[in-house]
């Protein structure tokens, strides 16, 4: 009734947290974190030092609750702020001008903060041409604010939207890809020449490989978007999930 065999032996909870605040204290000792809480006024300087070797274990435990959470605030608030960059490309795919603006407004003070002159000279006149298009051309607003002519849709593909320089660079990969468009910007005159003939030529192209069919897949309809493609969205989540704490 009483054998070995009915009993387990247990260790203090109490003792194994003060044990577990101690090796904490040891990794945080030249961390400068002591100086944080007295320079928070968090606590004293004395009393910080104690934390290190969890004494008390009460106050301990008590000042590590407060650095995780003042941890996690100032991730959730770094995440917030990054998370703004990303609006821009938000308000492109959204075809939402409201957006477009708002990312603007907020992007443009890094160009002056970190030295990219042209954009920081050049985006504050576009901003403010956008603001005022209300007043000076309410029609066009009216229209822009409908996603036209703010955004083109390739009506080929559910996705993306793209601002309207996109459908450019796409006329400028068909030929490119046809050997048709190499050294333009070395000779002004050729520039012209493609400025004009350019869209035209990549319209030909298009239309040669959509009726022949010699391409596999060549039709647009067939292709979806880099980002919808299967290996693309787990390569996504798998960089995710390694550069991750959870």
């Amino acid at each position: 009734m009483f054998g070995e065999d009915h009993f387990v032996m247990m260790f203090g909870g109490l003792h194994i947290e003060m044990a577990a605040f101690k090796a904490f204290g040891s990794w945080l000792e030249d961390s400068e974190w002591t100086s944080v809480l007295v320079n928070a006024q968090v606590t004293s300087p004395g009393t910080a030092d104690s934390f290190l070797k969890a004494s008390p274990v009460t106050t301990t435990r008590r000042t590590h609750q407060v650095t995780a959470c003042t941890l996690y605030r100032l991730l959730s608030n770094a995440y917030c702020q990054y998370k703004d960059v990303l609006r821009y490309d938000e308000s492109i795919r959204e075809a939402n001008f409201l957006l477009y603006i708002e990312a603007l407004s907020k992007i443009i003070p890094w160009f002056f903060a970190l030295d990219h002159t042209n954009y920081s000279r050049w985006l504050p006149i576009r901003l403010r041409d956008m603001l005022q298009l209300p007043k000076k051309n309410p029609e066009t607003h009216k229209a822009i604010l409908s996603g036209n002519p703010f955004c083109h849709q390739d009506r080929e593909r559910n996705f993306p939207v793209w601002l309207l320089i996109k459908p450019t660079n796409k006329n400028n990969a068909y030929v490119k890809a046809d050997g048709g468009a190499v050294g333009l910007t070395e000779n002004p005159g050729v520039l012209h020449r493609w400025m004009v003939a350019g869209p035209e030529m990549a319209s030909l192209v298009n239309e040669f490989e959509n009726v022949t069919e010699c391409f596999v897949y060549t039709n647009e309809s067939y292709k979806p978007h880099h980002e919808q493609i299967l290996s693309f969205q787990e390569s996504f989540q798998t960089d995710c999930r390694l550069n991750s704490c959870g």
